[in-house]
């Protein structure tokens, strides 16, 4: 399950070293108008084909072989670029990582302010221009002790409090997208799989108004006899922050494309009163994984996110390993031949995927190493 972290506390440095483990960190940006940007930095992300299912059959390799970095961006609610890379050298020296051409710092000045800033690049597959962003987020570090967490724990820890965020896309000479918002950040890390850790399902969500976040995390455990548990984080924009374990009513799911189940409201019993929080339409369906916008009122005011929801158990399944295949990039050689369709921005991708076809052809690659 889930165990609270510190924020002033590291992710254990040896957690590169476990084999089947994974380590996170994550960052967005989202505004009233649906548009936004994600950022996750990672070491064995648990959603890379190959990995989850070499842990089930007994062979699971450490973290640090499998350094990768993702972006998804929303234009309107829509998503407008995609990007999963993989990495051949990535490096992390406290507060800075580098992930083949991506830059990313955490600092945190003598007033007790957090700066996020991510320069990133990617390749485009089927063109020659880099996908090129930049994310900067800034807002008070998150006030609370928290116990050191067992050693197998899986720990996070928000690492931000609300305030002003700002993103930037481009691709060649056009600006795919730009939005000031609110950020977000916080990381995970744990040395035992995602599939390891007891959980049958878990839903994550975070709605921001520029004085105060609230985080919601609910873990469905995999016994049936066990009732869910749910912890909410209120983050206010000076770094106080407090936790609650409330009593939480869900109407009847509905059912996403591949039978994911989300419920489009929580009714959180919070100190204050009820707070509801609004699920839009999945803007990310897949058969293990769903992104939403998510929306609720706080303090009078109109708040704002993201929610994702996961289902450990179907994650890296046989059947679905090649449908990864196709979203993610290697870190060397050409990967799928439908990389085009989801790789990059949308827009063009069609010709991108036909211009990538005859470059392959040219060169003399193989449909057998997709």
């Amino acid at each position: 399950m889930l165990d609270l972290d510190a924020p002033h506390r590291p992710l254990p440095r040896d957690l590169l070293g476990i084999p089947g483990g994974f380590l996170w960190w994550y960052v967005d940006v989202v505004n009233a108008n649906g548009d936004g940007v994600v950022v996750i930095w990672s070491w064995g992300l648990p959603f890379l084909p190959g990995r989850a299912d070499a842990a089930r059959r007994g062979v699971p390799t450490a973290p640090q072989t499998a350094p990768s970095i993702h972006l998804t961006a929303y234009r309107a609610g829509q998503p407008c670029a995609y990007h999963l890379l993989i990495v051949e050298d990535a490096t992390w020296r406290d507060g800075a990582w580098s992930f083949g051409a991506s830059t990313l710092t955490f600092e945190r000045d003598a007033d007790g302010l957090t700066d996020i800033r991510a320069s990133l690049r990617f390749p485009v597959p089927g063109s020659d221009e880099p996908l090129i962003a930049t994310v900067t987020a800034r807002g008070a570090t998150p006030r609370y002790d928290a116990p050191d967490p067992p050693s197998d724990a899986h720990r996070w820890a928000p690492m931000l409090a609300p305030g002003p965020a700002h993103a930037r896309l481009v691709h060649g000479d056009a600006v795919l997208l730009e939005v000031n918002g609110i950020g977000y950040h916080d990381r995970n890390g744990c040395p035992k799989p995602l599939h390891n850790l007891g959980l049958a399902h878990w839903v994550w969500g975070r709605v921001s108004t520029p004085t105060r976040t609230l985080i919601a995390y609910l873990s469905f455990p995999d016994a049936n006899d066990r009732e869910p548990l749910l912890l909410v984080a209120d983050l206010r924009d000076d770094g106080t922050t407090t936790f609650h374990r409330p009593a939480l009513s869900l109407p009847e799911p509905a059912r996403a494309t591949y039978g994911m189940p989300w419920w489009s409201a929580w009714h959180l019993a919070l100190p204050e009163g009820e707070v509801v929080l609004h699920l839009a339409p999945p803007i990310d369906d897949g058969p293990f994984y769903l992104r939403h916008l998510l929306h609720a009122t706080l303090d009078g005011r109109p708040a704002h996110g993201f929610a994702e929801a996961c289902r450990p158990d179907r994650v890296d399944t046989p059947w679905m390993r090649p449908l990864v295949r196709m979203c993610v990039q290697p870190a060397s050689g050409p990967g799928s031949w439908w990389l085009p369709l989801f790789a990059g921005p949308r827009r063009g991708r069609w010709r991108r995927l036909l211009a990538w076809w005859w470059s392959r052809r040219r060169r003399g690659t193989s449909c057998a190493t997709s």
